[in-house]
Order: structure tokens, then sequence, then C-alpha cells
């Protein structure tokens, strides 16, 4: 469930441009995501406008449902107040004929190195449950 205030968002936002690349290898010619030593300087960019970012910017985000498509909104909220970055495209599809055969989440052109950037989001939760029955429940007691 989305949070219910931009301050929460906000929270949301910080904990993700402050997050490790999935993928950093130099040998692919590119790095994954903003944690990486290569991009430090996109992640200040990032936390200054977080900072100063208007609650307005936000609603769409805290509207959505699925957590997935939320903090891809939160991004997409954020990416749109950075000066440095010019938005070119966002969750631009590929088809082939009549089918989508995948689609890029975020294009950008950086404007201080003066080249274009593909940033692809990936965002997943998991979550752990466990379940006792009442025979468990016992056994944890007499250990």
């Amino acid at each position: 469930q989305a949070p219910a205030s931009p301050a929460r968002a906000r929270r949301d936002l910080e904990w993700l441009i402050s997050r490790a690349p999935i993928i950093d290898d130099a040998r692919l010619g590119h790095v994954a995501w903003v944690g990486s030593n290569a991009l430090s300087s996109m992640r200040v960019d990032l936390r200054t406008v977080l900072a100063e970012l208007p609650d307005a910017a936000l609603m769409g985000a805290l509207k959505e449902r699925r957590s997935g498509r939320y903090v891809e909104h939160l991004l997409h909220a954020l990416l749109q107040h950075v000066h440095r970055f010019q938005l070119l495209a966002h969750d631009l599809q590929v088809r082939d004929e009549k089918r989508t055969i995948g689609a890029f989440d975020f294009i950008l052109h950086d404007r201080r190195r003066k080249k274009g950037l593909h940033v692809e989001l990936a965002f997943k939760q998991y979550l752990l449950l466990l379940l006792y029955t009442s025979d468990a429940a016992d056994e944890r007691s007499s250990v």
C-alpha cells in the first residue's frame, strides 16, 4: 500500500537513491544505478533536489498501490525536477510489429557530462512469513 504522506514518500526516495547498484561492472561500458562510485555526484544532485521537491510533485506516486509502480513514480517525480538531467523518455515501449518486447524506464540527457543516460529501475519486495503450528510452538517453548 502506498504511504499516506509526502514525508514518507521523501524517506522512500532517500532510501532508493542511497542503495548500492545491482550491477556495477566497468566491462559492460556502463554502470547501473546511482549507488555506483562513478555516479556519486548524481546522488548528491538527487538529494539536493529531493530536499526542495514540492509535496505536489509526489502526489501522483502517493496514489499508486503497486510497490514497483510507486517507486517508479517517485523516481520520475524526482528526475523531472533535477536541472542536471533532461528527461527524454519514460517507460518508452519497444515494439516488434504488434507486440511489446520491452521498455526503457528512463532515458536522460546529462547536461553536465553532455552524455545520454539510460536508467533501469529494479525494485523487488520480498516478505518472509513464518507460520508455526501449535506443535511447533510447543517444541520452541521446551528448548
